[in-house]
């Protein structure tokens, strides 16, 4: 809820990493965040065929994070987020447990 709701942490002086560093770049850094985090599992879990679900799920969740910034017609939604989110971790699972 970070980037949907930048103006009122900002009003509640909440400090979110959107409203430290702004509308532009705030959803940017946290797509990059979000996109480390996926990148990051293969080598924690000592998995590292899963990058071939990591490499996709950072990308689409980094254009989910920043689509809004391009095209001012479309909202931030989370639900593509946690769509990616959702798949990624069923994929992971279902791959682990098979091979």
């Amino acid at each position: 809820r970070d980037i949907k709701d930048i103006a009122g942490d900002t009003r509640a002086g909440i400090l979110t990493v959107p409203v430290l560093f702004g509308p532009i770049l705030g959803p940017k850094v946290v797509g990059v965040m979000a996109a480390i985090a996926y990148l990051t599992v293969p080598f924690f879990i000592k998995i590292y065929w899963l990058f071939v679900f990591a490499i996709p799920a950072a990308i689409a969740t980094y254009y989910f994070c920043t689509r809004h910034l391009k095209n001012q017609s479309v909202v931030y939604k989370e639900a593509p987020v946690f769509a990616v989110y959702f798949m990624f971790f069923i994929l992971s699972v279902v791959f682990v447990l098979v091979i």
